[in-house]
């Protein structure tokens, strides 16, 4: 119900116009398979937080979401033992597997980008200076795709490339995620987030894939964040060539969020 989309049978061509703000309607965005428009399209269900456009603003809403009784769900908690299969589904209808989980109260997820872009209604990736962006052209940790930012895409020192996720659950749970780290400070560093908050800094290589995990002690919604920084103590460049510099790139692989 409401603007959960139904990932094999919404198959507009730009996906990451879901959930931007903008109500694409008229269209195959605005159907219940797609979430209606990610939820574009009804002022109570139009994320701003999330929204790249400001609801309603160029784009006025046009809302013909129908709620419906919600299906029979499987209830998943901190004590299941076996790997979720892709066909079970949260409390709140989140699907878990690589997934598009409800906006609203996604309790459960797990997304290994393997769309080959980011859900709208779980991301976002331009919370920057410069984007994020899903990429293929190396070993993912899990699958094929994963989330990557860049510093050669951020043009200033001290800017930022941010990509957030927004999750929501009753008592708290455990964030993990794989990460490679292909960066070296003083010329660039990573810094997870949650709720503005940093709970890690990553200053140096990591050349292979590793988990990473994030114990969020409390219950309600909170916004995690990987912001990957250009030169963040603005160090000039005599300083800068003293220091070895790598790609400058982090990634990210297999987000998942188990409730307590």
């Amino acid at each position: 119900a409401g603007s959960t989309i139904d990932a094999s049978k919404c198959l507009v061509e730009n996906r990451e116009w879901i959930g931007d703000g903008g109500c694409d309607g008229g269209s195959e965005y605005n159907t219940a398979e797609c979430g209606w428009d990610g939820g574009d399209c009804c002022e109570d269900s139009c994320d701003q937080d999330f929204a790249f456009y400001t609801c309603g603003a160029n784009q006025p809403f046009e809302c013909l979401m129908v709620e419906v009784d919600e299906p029979p769900v499987t209830t998943v908690s901190a004590s299941t033992t076996e790997a979720p299969k892709t066909t079970e589904v949260s409390p709140t209808g989140a699907v878990l597997g690589d997934l598009v989980a409800a906006r609203s109260n996604p309790v459960a997820l797990r997304d290994g980008f393997e769309a080959g872009v980011f859900d709208p209604l779980m991301w976002n990736w331009m919370d920057g200076d410069a984007n994020w962006e899903t990429d293929d052209d190396v070993d993912a940790a899990e699958g094929k795709w994963f989330a990557e930012a860049r510093t050669g895409d951020i043009i200033d020192d001290m800017g930022t490339a941010v990509l957030a996720l927004k999750i929501k659950s009753p008592n708290g749970g455990k964030l993990a995620f794989q990460i490679q780290a292909l960066i070296q400070s003083p010329h660039e560093d990573l810094i997870i987030e949650v709720d503005d908050k940093p709970v890690s800094f990553i200053i140096n290589t990591i050349d292979q894939w590793k988990k990473e995990e994030v114990d969020i002690l409390e219950g309600g919604e909170h916004i995690i964040k990987w912001v990957h920084r250009k030169n963040p103590t603005n160090q000039d460049e005599g300083a800068l060539s003293k220091v070895a510099k790598n790609e400058g790139i982090s990634r990210i692989d297999d987000v998942t969020f188990t409730p307590f």
